[in-house]
């Protein structure tokens, strides 16, 4: 890169400065954040940003832009003021707007695998143990657990509380590029960051944990390349590791990581075979905690239960043809039905050899050569369609393409930009290939050997099951540097003034970063194995749920009541929806997929029932519930006897209408 401009002083404060600066920042930012959520005033333009492609790019460009303009500004609360805004608006337009899609019902509540987390944390809280499906990531159930529990169970409280240390998390990558390759560079990287999380926020998945660890572990393996701090690599690779036993993922960036630490910290020698070995001792120091926690709170054979079918997938084209092909394994308890499909597995190696190279080859393709590829999470915004439909919807059809874009142009300038968008991350990735590739220099090394090893993850990753990146989101901060570094070289030399270089040993000395960050993280994972000890022995479960009337002890979940009443919405923080919005206008509190039974439920419900999330004692399992006022009046934290028959009958019944039947607590 050309000679460096020196960046603004104010970006390197002083420790006490810094610890002064990021305190009041951190306070402000969750003000700014409460009033988003309380006041409900950004709900519509958030809810337009969790799917915009046009106007967010733009305005984020102009805000980066105006903080770049500032020689003095404090880097670190500027930086969370933002990102608290912005996830603030969406989640509180989530909530107001009462989305329904693949993970969220009603804007509130988790739905399909979001659900599976939430109720492994419940059951922790209750009985001291995950369920068998939490426990293939218990560092998710576990963290949402203990917020649960600061919370009181509060269901809102806790999203909150997660979308808030995510937007917090996010911006220690972009903090980071900033001081080393510039505000442009920042701007790529917060603005990839964002629409990658946008699709996460109010729901409950893995991917806020993955995501979380993943923003930690790349901001301390990127200061230890311009600090020369080792203990800051060491430290990113055990945060890292964290973050993949979150949130599976490309796991083959830990070797590759230890022969980069090898490599950079070789001294006089070739390769420091010393710091390979202590990278390798930090990952398995990451892989003993989670390891630990599992065995404290889970079923240590379910860790990573899923993996079975992705192989399956990988030799036959999809896990789902397996389900389709013996529907019966869909209902064996979930140790069993992978011992069944990996014995399927060998069979099928045995028979055709040659079905691992092509599944293999079929990986690399689609991961490299297709719109599923390293950057395909941008097109979460043509999920729009989902719960949106044009007011011309009926008149279009029969027109040709030309007719449809007049008819509603802003729509597919959307869909436009998502491919653009898409084409220049990818295009600028590989310009930072070419740039870091003529470089020997250890952040060179960090991206390019982490950039092929997440490459070479992708059979095990494979594209046609990480849902638009989904599977990716602990390297995610990895991914996105490339096109961030990209676009700052690409704009350095069109305005043809220097770029910034890297700010070697801009970070006055001393380990207090490192041991908090470590410190903190450790903690947080292992706080939740104290409810192990406090929890009372779990209640054996009662059946399926197929019958049509059932008695439960009931509690609901504080924070998580959704009042239908006709009229407009009220602000998100009332709780309350307007039932032609929650209903009809958003395919109602029934995943989107499931359309007939959507229309069927939305004649179920009218205004004035009450929607809300319970939790059933004796199976220890959470419920979607339809109550009347007054019943829900009567309902709160503590458990009460109630009847519950089907809102719809059905094979699989999803919603249940309570009555109170003895109104005494246990």
């Amino acid at each position: 890169m050309p000679p460096a401009n020196p960046l603004p002083a104010g970006l390197f404060p002083s420790p006490r400065h810094a610890f002064v600066s990021g305190a009041a920042g951190l306070a402000a930012a969750l003000l700014v954040y409460i009033a988003v959520l309380w006041s409900g005033i950004a709900a519509p333009v958030g809810e337009a940003m969790r799917y915009d492609s046009i106007l967010t790019p733009v305005t984020l460009a102009i805000l980066f832009l105006a903080l770049s303009r500032q020689p003095a500004l404090p880097l670190l609360p500027a930086l969370m003021l933002l990102s608290a805004a912005l996830c603030g608006a969406v989640l509180s337009g989530i909530w107001q707007a009462g989305i329904s899609d693949h993970t969220l019902l009603a804007g509130l509540y988790s739905h399909s695998d979001s659900i599976t987390y939430l109720d492994g944390s419940e059951r922790l809280l209750s009985t001291g143990k995950l369920t068998p499906i939490a426990s293939r990531r218990p560092l998710t159930s576990g963290i949402l657990a203990l917020l649960l529990f600061v919370c009181q169970d509060n269901l809102r409280c806790t999203l909150a509380v997660v979308v808030f240390v995510c937007a917090m998390a996010m911006i220690l990558p972009v903090r980071q590029l900033i001081r080393t390759h510039g505000w442009v560079a920042g701007y790529a990287m917060f603005l990839s960051l964002f629409l990658y999380y946008r699709r996460y926020i109010g729901s409950t998945l893995t991917e806020h944990t993955g995501l979380l660890f993943g923003c930690v572990g790349f901001a301390l393996l990127w200061r230890s390349v311009h600090t020369a701090r080792r203990l800051s690599a060491i430290a990113g690779i055990f945060v890292l590791t964290l973050a993949l036993c979150a949130r599976a993922g490309a796991f083959l960036i830990l070797p590759a990581l230890a022969v980069w630490m090898g490599w950079t910290w070789r001294g006089n020698a070739r390769f420091s075979l010393r710091y390979a070995a202590l990278a390798i001792a930090a990952a398995c120091a990451g892989f003993a905690l989670n390891s630990a926690m599992l065995h404290t709170v889970g079923y240590p054979r379910n860790s990573q239960g899923n993996f079975s079918l992705i192989l399956y997938g990988l030799l036959n084209g999809s896990w789902e043809q397996y389900l389709s092909e013996h529907p019966e394994v869909r209902y064996l308890p979930e140790l069993e039905r992978n011992r069944v499909v990996y014995a399927v597995v060998r069979q099928r190696l045995a028979d055709q050899p040659s079905s691992l190279p092509a599944g293999m080859w079929r990986a690399y393709r689609q991961f490299l050569f297709s719109a599923d590829g390293p950057y395909s999470f941008i097109r979460f915004a043509l999920q729009r369609s989902i719960v949106e439909t044009s007011p011309d919807a009926q008149l279009l059809p029969s027109h040709g393409l030309w007719e449809k874009i007049r008819g509603w142009p802003w729509k597919y300038l959307q869909i436009a930009a998502v491919y653009l968008i898409m084409l220049a991350m990818s295009g600028l990735a590989l310009v930072a290939m070419f740039i870091l590739a003529r470089k020997r220099e250890p952040a060179s090394a960090l991206l390019l050997l982490s950039s092929l090893s997440i490459v070479a993850s992708a059979p095990f990753v494979p594209p046609w099951d990480a849902d638009l990146m989904r599977l990716y989101a602990a390297t995610m901060p990895l991914m996105v540097a490339l096109p961030a570094l990209g676009l700052a070289t690409l704009a350095a030399r069109t305005l043809r003034h220097a770029a910034p270089a890297p700010q070697v040993n801009a970070v006055p000395a001393g380990h207090a970063c490192e041991v908090l960050a470590v410190a903190s993280v450790s903690l947080l994972c292992l706080a939740p194995c104290l409810f192990a000890l406090r929890a009372a022995p779990s209640a054996p479960a009662l059946g399926a749920g197929g019958e049509q009337t059932q008695t439960w002890m009931l509690r609901i979940l504080p924070g998580s009541l959704i009042h239908l009443r006709p009229g407009a919405s009220s602000a998100a923080h009332g709780g309350r929806t307007a039932a032609e919005d929650a209903i009809r206008g958003h395919m109602g509190v029934l995943a989107s997929v499931h359309s007939r039974r959507a229309a069927e439920l939305s004649a179920a419900l009218s205004a004035g029932d009450v929607l809300a999330l319970g939790f059933e004692e004796q199976a220890c399992a959470l419920r979607y519930l339809v109550l009347d006022t007054s019943t829900a009046d009567l309902l709160g934290r503590r458990p009460v006897r109630v009847r519950a028959t089907p809102v719809l009958p059905g094979e699989e019944i999803m919603w249940w209408r309570i009555y109170l039947d003895v109104a005494k607590s246990r």
